[in-house]
């Protein structure tokens, strides 16, 4: 005569439940607190790119005019800077430039403001340098880009 075996019983039990529950909870809270993490990271992370695209573009377009351009007037001219006349020492503000594209550093990032420095390191050599400045979150944050340009 064989035995019956008892059915095993199906389903969860009332702890195994409460448990699950739990841990499905902890993990949305985890999840949900790292929302806006991630939410003003990605706000910094995207005016820093604006800056450095900015600087980088007006790096590249002093770069093509070659060094025998790189004075004050030949860089109004061309729309690199604002106007001849330095706002400090072979500074030059570059917050206007590109109004047809609208690639103005005060459209790109918040109160954004620009300047170009033209340094002579050598004899046949100039210093390049791109600075962005930029409110965000009630601080001032800086950018500076820079390059040299030889006269080959």
């Amino acid at each position: 005569m064989k035995q019956q075996r008892s059915r095993a019983k199906k389903g969860f039990t009332f702890i195994e439940t409460l448990i699950s529950v739990f841990l499905v909870a902890c993990a949305a809270t985890v999840f949900a607190a790292s929302i806006p993490l991630a939410t003003v990271g990605r706000g910094k992370a995207k005016y820093q790119q604006r800056a450095t695209n900015f600087s980088n573009k007006q790096i590249e377009i002093i770069r093509s005019m070659g060094y025998a351009n790189l004075n004050a007037e030949k860089l109004t001219m061309s729309g690199v800077i604002d106007s001849d006349q330095p706002v400090a020492t072979d500074t030059y503000s570059c917050n206007n430039v590109d109004v047809a594209v609208g690639d103005r550093i005060g459209d790109v990032v918040p109160a954004g403001q620009g300047t170009i420095k033209i340094e002579q390191v050598d004899q046949e050599l100039k210093r390049i340098t791109i600075r962005t400045t930029w409110m965000e979150g009630g601080r001032t944050k800086e950018l500076q880009v820079g390059t040299l340009v030889a006269n080959l």
